[in-house]
């Protein structure tokens, strides 16, 4: 009897003691507020729904068909990755390999540049748009090809400022040129054809390249040379109906939207 009664004791402790591990492992309820401030981060996190950017967007490229402004290459990609894509668009034939026009959409603003800087596509000089995939950057690169030229080389970094609601220079660069040129010339001077132009621009690349790296890290540079579309039809020098018809539908499945296009205003030039 004795013995039932000391175990009914130690029973009873061991229950409780179950109890309160029981109560200590159960997840405390988070507060209101701090419930507050989730569901508020989450809003605030929320892509721009596709209504809102494309009405900005199908203003903009509307007003540019109703100008008679042609088109004669495009490329829409979601650069940055925020559901939103880039639009890019040549305007000028001489220079097709280059976008003369920026649109792309953030904090519920159009953002938009059409003073890219540039000298060429080819030849003498060479202008590039870049871009890092998981950013808002425009890199504008220009180098010239010829001795007379390296000291022109320039390469300037661009990103979208919220507060100003524009592309704004973050960065610049440039390669001193004055040794290779001094030792270009003294290379001339021995032997005309010995010049190695060609190696020496690529040293100026080069020195470029590693400056980009710095900013884009390990991600991957487009280059809008080799991603855009042209739209340039041959036989043509100015304006026609069908290439501003195949850049219309370019757009428009690219992006989703419908756009006018009054094809009085891309007659054949004589």
């Amino acid at each position: 009897m004795e013995k039932r009664i000391i175990a009914l004791p130690l029973i009873l402790s061991m229950l409780l003691s179950f109890a309160a591990c029981g109560q200590k492992t159960a997840a405390p309820e988070k507060p209101a507020s701090a419930q507050n401030e989730t569901s508020a981060a989450e809003t605030a996190a929320q892509p721009a729904t596709a209504d809102e950017w494309r009405a900005l967007y199908r203003q903009e490229l509307q007003q540019l068909l109703d100008g008679g402004e042609q088109i004669v290459g495009a490329w829409v990609y979601d650069v940055d990755g925020d559901g939103v894509p880039l639009v890019a668009l040549s305007t000028v034939r001489a220079i097709y390999s280059m976008p003369q026009l920026l649109l792309n959409y953030k904090d519920g603003s159009l953002i938009k540049k059409d003073d890219i800087e540039m000298d060429g596509t080819g030849g003498a000089v060479k202008s590039e748009a870049l871009f890092c995939e998981g950013t808002d950057y425009l890199i504008d690169r220009i180098q010239g090809a010829s001795p007379g030229l390296w000291s022109t080389n320039r390469t300037t970094l661009f990103d979208i400022s919220l507060q100003d609601k524009a592309y704004t220079q973050a960065d610049s660069f440039s390669v001193d040129t004055t040794e290779m040129e001094e030792e270009a010339m003294r290379v001339y001077e021995r032997d005309p054809d010995a010049v190695d132009a060609a190696g020496y621009a690529k040293k100026i690349a080069d020195e470029t390249d590693s400056w980009i790296r710095e900013h884009c890290a390990d991600r991957q540079i487009l280059n809008y040379a080799d991603e855009m579309t042209s739209f340039i039809t041959d036989g043509y020098i100015g304006k026609n109906p069908e290439q501003m018809r195949a850049a219309v539908g370019y757009l428009e499945h690219a992006l989703g939207i419908d756009l006018e296009l009054d094809e009085s205003l891309y007659a054949a030039e004589e």
